[in-house]
């Protein structure tokens, strides 16, 4: 086995980026820059908090939860749909799909995008996040309703 070198990643189009966002999350990006594909880990904070709600036109999205559990809000058909995903569990998100993620205490996710993205794919849908602020989004009412207790 030999070490792809820092200048071969470079040169084949790769690219790290490493940042926290305006919650102080922390995301660790590897990401293609021929296809835009990427792999992302997000790490939460000590308290639950809501993301941005966004969509991809060409892109889609496998979210593994490694740690703790996120609400995923998705806007289908004019209504906003929240699920619960654990400990564990996987998801798509497809393209042209309005999302948001609301991520649990100390959650760890993984985030695969692949498809053929030719171009920065993200896309803000703030009509999400007002819905969302709208229903007053219960998590307490998700924590009962899920639980494995």
């Amino acid at each position: 086995m030999q070490e792809i070198i820092l200048l071969d990643e470079i040169k084949n189009g790769m690219k790290n980026k490493h940042t926290i966002m305006s919650t102080g999350e922390k995301r660790y990006r590897q990401i293609c820059m021929k296809d835009k594909t990427a792999y992302i880990r997000a790490e939460g904070l000590n308290k639950g908090y809501w993301q941005k709600s966004h969509f991809h036109k060409y892109v889609k999205e496998i979210y593994i939860v490694q740690k703790g559990g996120i609400l995923l809000a998705q806007y289908i058909d004019g209504k906003v749909h929240i699920n619960k995903v654990n400990e564990d569990e996987t998801f798509i998100v497809f393209p042209n799909t309005p999302h948001n993620v609301y991520m649990y205490p100390n959650t760890i996710t993984h985030t695969v995008k692949y498809g053929d993205g030719e171009e920065y794919d993200w896309e803000a849908f703030e009509k999400l996040d007002d819905m969302i602020k709208e229903k007053n989004v219960d998590i307490e009412y998700f924590n009962k309703k899920y639980s494995t207790e």
